[in-house]
């Protein structure tokens, strides 16, 4: 392989896949530390790359506008074969991106070897099992395939602006919460029903968590979020603080960064607060948190319930939710109370209210 000079990475479309390729971003920036690394990616994920130290410059793909259809397709071609990239990396797993980077006239195209995309590669790296491995470790492998050295513990990748650092220290500060407070997080929402935990568990532990410790409670969220919210502030009968569609990204992870504590589902917004080494608990129902888990070190714990049915299931609705709505408030209670209790709070247990 010839050494690169203009390297273009084409990402995958989510913000937690996103997240799981920063790892592997770095580790190309460690082996060619002069060469121009260019992302091209989702309009809504270009904030988890944005102040990325190892990227030089973010490329929106907007196949919604911009880049729609044949002649979208064609309006980006174009734009690559002027960027004379030399080099690039299909991290995502679409033939199409794989058939553009060969008509953008990439002379070196790698990435995993799969049927329909491989005539597209001139570096085919030998593809495993999509659900035998973690997600960083899956998009490592494109790199171990080239011959990369893997770094012992790779991390998540984010950072986050200081405009957003003071975002977060103002909002609580208009909100009347002290630092000394104990400020724990709820995100409540995911990008399907089967992956979100009841609304109405998510109340009865805020409630338990303002009783007995005097927690302030943060619910996170995005417009969609709103009955979710309404819910929750129900069942818990005691006044809630909403920063549901309130935040951009890196408001949201500065909002993680400076709480005591993040609960959340299976969602993107867990994975950033995975990234900004918040202390964390990730509910998990039909996804596997081996393969979609948040990734790295930092004090995390993973609640997952399988009563049989097939992991991971991608079924849109769920009649039964044997899975997630079977792990119990008491189970994350317990999980909260031993994570608080590491910190600098001596919160109350439920066996001496």
């Amino acid at each position: 392989m010839v050494e690169p000079g203009r390297i273009l990475l084409i990402l995958p479309n989510w913000m937690g896949d996103v997240l799981f390729v920063t790892p592997s971003l770095h580790e190309i920036r460690l082996r060619y530390p002069q060469s121009s690394l260019t992302a091209l990616v989702w309009p809504s994920c270009r904030p988890v790359l944005e102040g990325n130290p190892d990227i030089n410059e973010v490329l929106p793909l907007d196949e919604k506008n911009f880049h729609k259809g044949f002649w979208g397709k064609i309006k980006l071609i174009l734009e690559l074969r002027r960027r004379n990239f030399d080099t690039v990396f299909l991290f995502s797993r679409s033939r199409t991106r794989g058939f553009i980077s060969l008509l953008s006239r990439i002379p070196q195209r790698i990435g995993y070897q799969m049927p329909g995309k491989k005539h597209f590669l001139t570096h085919a790296v030998d593809a495993p099992p999509y659900d035998s491995m973690h997600r960083v470790e899956y998009y490592l492998g494109i790199l171990r395939g080239m011959g990369f050295s893997i770094s012992k513990k790779p991390q998540y990748v984010l950072e986050i602006d200081q405009e957003s650092e003071a975002w977060a220290q103002k909002f609580f500060k208009e909100k009347g919460i002290k630092k000394d407070d104990l400020k724990i997080v709820l995100n409540a929402g995911g990008n399907w029903a089967p992956k979100r935990w009841s609304a109405i568990l998510f109340g009865k532990l805020a409630k338990k968590m303002m009783e007995l410790w005097g927690a302030k409670i943060i619910l996170t969220g995005v417009s969609q979020d709103h009955a979710i919210f309404e819910a929750i502030l129900k069942e818990a009968s005691y006044p809630l603080v909403s920063a549901i569609d309130r935040t951009h990204l890196k408001q949201l992870a500065a909002l993680f960064k400076n709480a005591d504590l993040y609960i959340g589902n299976d969602s993107g917004p867990t994975h950033l607060a995975q990234a900004v080494k918040a202390p964390l608990i990730a509910l998990f129902g039909p996804q596997d948190p081996k393969i979609t888990g948040p990734y790295g070190e930092g004090k995390k714990t993973i609640l997952f319930k399988n009563k049989g049915c097939q992991v991971p299931c991608f079924l849109p609705e769920c009649e039964w939710k044997r899975c997630i709505d079977t792990i119990t408030v008491e189970e994350v209670f317990e999980a909260a109370e031993k994570i608080v209790q590491s910190s600098r709070f001596k919160v109350q247990s439920k066996n001496e209210k």
